[in-house]
């Protein structure tokens, strides 16, 4: 199986690194990109070339909203044999994500810094308590000074496209969220086929990496 593990706003395939490796050491192959985050039909456009270079069958995972370039990305393949979404973007093909959540305003929500050519960035004092508070303290400040700046349109884009109808799924939900907040990824896990609870933070690649790792290697079974 051919895993491609999706990261979400202002992080890069870095994030992945531990779960790549732990993947491959269980005989899978791992591809761990950084997408340009630019748009939304950019970073599809990413994984949809990448899937065409490569070997399959594959599995999708994609992290916040990492779940929403998976879902514009598998939408009419034949070689997509399951989709994780990981405390991710899981919406009807219509929905605009930021809309959805208006409604369930997370603390990451009021430390996001928008800068003048629209894109946005988090604000370092804060970004460690909104995202990685289950983390260790050193990896949190680590991960804190590699993030970037991602365009405010990636998040506020429809995705065109419901994969989930025809894939199998399993949304990863996780618990402690500052992110994506619990309640809002309850309702989106309900269009899911599965869904596995984890009781931490937006990062479970590092917070949780063994319920993670357990999680993905079910979508191989």
């Amino acid at each position: 199986m051919h895993y491609i593990c999706v990261h979400g706003v202002c992080h890069g395939g870095w994030c992945w690194d531990d779960i790549r490796d732990a993947l491959s050491a269980q005989g899978h192959e791992v591809t761990t990109p950084d997408l340009p985050l630019t748009s939304l039909a950019d970073d599809a456009a990413h994984i949809i070339k990448l899937m065409d270079d490569l070997e399959g069958p594959f599995v999708l995972v994609g992290h916040s909203y990492g779940g929403a370039v998976i879902s514009a990305a598998a939408a009419d393949r034949q070689d997509v044999q399951h989709l994780f979404y990981v405390a991710a973007i899981m919406i009807e093909a219509t929905d605009n994500f930021m809309e959805l959540a208006q409604d369930a305003p997370s603390p990451l929500s009021e430390h996001l810094l928008i800068t003048e050519d629209n894109f946005f960035t988090i604000d370092p004092e804060h970004a460690a308590a909104c995202l990685y508070q289950c983390c260790d303290p050193q990896e949190a400040q680590a991960a804190v000074a590699r993030l970037r700046k991602t365009s405010v349109t990636c998040t506020s884009t429809p995705i065109g496209a419901t994969p989930w109808r025809d894939i199998t799924s399993t949304y990863i939900l996780c618990h402690q969220d500052r992110a994506i907040l619990p309640a809002l990824q309850k309702e989106m896990a309900t269009r899911a086929n599965h869904i596995v609870d984890i009781d931490t933070d937006h990062s479970p690649f590092y917070s949780a990496r063994e319920e993670l790792i357990d999680a993905l290697l079910s979508g191989t079974a």
